[in-house]
């Protein structure tokens, strides 16, 4: 057992500066390719640009056990973050952030009430839609929340440059793994395109701040 417990923690040592470095080298040429364009009217960090990246065609549950597809995704703005609900830290602070910031952006008549705040569960053996709808409903009566099979998932998460992988547990219990996943969010636009990222540190003045720059490029570039 202390043989299989030291082999389980020098593979996730080893695996998460590899997963650190592989997300900010996705990053970098993205925004590399993205960011050509002369945007000195406005803050354009993170702004994907001139060609965002447009997101492949997937298959999800919702937490009311409907589809979730990618026509959920189109004429309305959305911010979808990747977790899941065992998740000790990053996930509920940052699902706290985006639901304080969620009054402020309802006031954005581009996002309005149509705009979607999306938890995508990266845990499908867990969490199965009765759970994702309890867990989300802590933080948001309006936050949506979705999950399907690893290839679905892997579709939607490399659309958006997003990674995660199961981390074994370090006893017997199969059902005590954990999941490392990106820890950034996504901001979609309403032509289903990858339009922003923001990275961590994630509070509800980042997200509004990047709100405002996107939608700000947005109308910018559909002229």
């Amino acid at each position: 057992m202390m043989k299989k417990n030291k082999r389980n923690l020098n593979k996730r040592r080893v695996f998460l500066p590899l997963f650190v470095a592989s997300f900010g080298l996705g990053l970098g040429i993205l925004f590399a390719e993205f960011t050509k364009k002369d945007l000195d009217d406005f803050k354009a960090e993170g702004i994907l640009w001139p060609s965002p990246p447009k997101l492949n065609e997937f298959f999800l549950i919702d937490q009311d056990n409907l589809p979730f597809t990618l026509d959920d995704l189109k004429g309305r703005w959305s911010i979808i973050f990747f977790g899941f609900a065992n998740c000790p830290d990053i996930c509920p602070s940052t699902l706290l952030e985006m639901s304080k910031a969620e009054r402020k952006l309802r006031a954005m008549p581009e996002f309005g009430n149509s705009g979607q705040l999306i938890f995508i569960s990266v845990d499908p053996e867990r969490d199965s839609p009765t759970v994702l709808k309890t867990y989300v409903s802590h933080f948001s009566l309006n936050l949506l929340a979705a999950s399907g099979s690893q290839e679905e998932l892997r579709i939607l998460a490399k659309s958006v440059g997003a990674i995660f992988l199961k981390v074994d547990s370090h006893d017997d219990n199969n059902n005590s793994y954990s999941v490392d996943h990106s820890a950034g969010i996504f901001f979609v636009s309403p032509d289903a395109t990858l339009f922003s990222v923001l990275t961590p540190p994630i509070l509800d003045t980042t997200i509004l701040d990047r709100m405002n720059n996107v939608l700000k490029a947005y109308q910018t570039f559909k002229r």
